[in-house]
């Protein structure tokens, strides 16, 4: 029960994870200027764009550890925070968007890639965050109180991840002698090992999540029970053997003396139990109510990034009608003056008409153009 639990607990962080910064690499995708600094590979361009971004997003995640564009051949153009891969191994032969953990240079990563695409749906480059292994930990024991390490070893690697170091488990989690449900025992506490299997960008990049479930007051409540039973069981030997000595009457008084100290040893056993389980509803009723937090915060967000796109889209409408507005004003204008000097021929009028036609055709197509990537984005948010 608790294996599966764990599994779900886990896939619900990756699923979270993936779409909030698949959505955010898509926010800066189309963010006023980026895509014609890809097409251009304009790498000042990016950087300046995206500065004011990477420091919001920094704030939100301190496992954040990288911010990177590549172009359309998975070259790096330009990144913020740690060093990132001068090229994108693995975008060949696959879907987007997609992600997964990744291990290059020496570092064991998790990657979300989304892509940059022009009006004619090529791809011009590549939007990518690389979030620390410690994150997925961090997201655990917040949501399940449960400390876990990352285990991966790959290309004859061994690394392990955790919040904390423990020198003990790493040596064990190395020499592979933790399985499921293995009980183990270290810094005078008791623990319950669950193992699940994690996914890599490909299988070489596959790993392992190892949870411990710290047992010690369910050990403590059953080393209780087992010794309260313990000294019952010496109580009836001690009580026979006063049976034997004094005879019929005093077997009987000490039977029902037994029997009367086991049925409270019962008794007491079941409202143990009983407060345990009420103790457990409580916790996870706390644990829901604060993932149902997480989840109306990262609304807002997603809510506020729906605004923002809606405030860039306006403004970039504006700057578009801008110049055609100036142009059906001059055409009126000439209109106006031809006519004033009786030259306003046939053939001037109908290329004046033109002209203002192919002005209102520009404007309707950008309307057009921006309610379609509107509408489009807002279906993948």
């Amino acid at each position: 029960m608790e294996l599966k639990k764990v599994t779900h607990v886990y896939n619900e962080i990756l699923k979270r994870v993936r779409k909030f910064y698949t959505t955010r690499g898509y926010a800066n995708i189309n963010s006023y200027g980026i895509k014609k600094a890809f097409e251009k590979k304009d790498i000042k361009a990016l950087h300046d764009l995206s500065l004011p971004r990477w420091k919001i997003i920094t704030k939100e995640n301190r496992y954040l550890t990288t911010f990177a564009f590549y172009d359309n051949n998975g070259k790096l153009l330009t990144y913020f925070g740690q060093k990132a891969q001068l090229k994108l191994p693995y975008i060949k032969g696959k879907k987007f968007p997609y992600d997964g953990f990744w291990y290059g240079e020496g570092k064991f990563f998790y990657h979300t890639v989304s892509e940059a695409r022009d009006k004619n749906s090529n791809i011009i480059g590549y939007v990518v965050f690389v979030i620390d292994p410690r994150y997925f930990l961090s997201q655990i024991r917040k949501l399940i109180d449960m400390d876990a390490y990352i285990y991966y070893d790959g290309y004859g690697q061994n690394l392990i991840f955790s919040l904390h170091g423990n020198d003990y488990v790493k040596k064990l989690i190395k020499n592979k002698k933790l399985s499921n449900f293995k009980e183990i025992k270290f810094k005078k506490r008791d623990y319950l090992t669950y193992i699940i299997k994690g996914r890599g960008i490909n299988k070489k990049n596959d790993f392992k999540i190892i949870f411990f479930q710290d047992i010690s007051n369910w050990r403590m409540i059953l080393n209780k029970a087992i010794l309260q039973g313990v000294i019952g069981i010496i109580l009836f030997i001690i009580v026979t053997a006063v049976v034997i000595n004094y005879g019929f009457d005093i077997i009987l008084r000490q039977l029902d003396e037994v029997n009367t100290k086991l049925v409270n040893s019962q008794k007491e056993l079941q409202k143990l139990n009983k407060n345990l389980q009420i103790r457990v509803e409580k916790e996870i009723k706390e644990r829901l109510k604060k993932e149902r937090e997480v989840n109306e915060k990262e609304r807002i967000l997603l809510h506020q990034s729906k605004l923002a796109s809606m405030g860039e889209m306006i403004g970039n409408i504006a700057h578009q009608w801008r110049q055609p507005l100036t142009e059906l004003s001059l055409i009126l204008i000439s209109m106006e003056l031809h006519s004033e000097r009786n030259n306003l021929t046939k053939e001037k009028f109908k290329l004046k008409i033109q002209e203002a036609n192919e002005a209102i055709a520009f404007m309707s197509k950008t309307i057009d153009d921006f309610r379609n990537f509107f509408v489009s984005n807002l279906i993948e948010k």
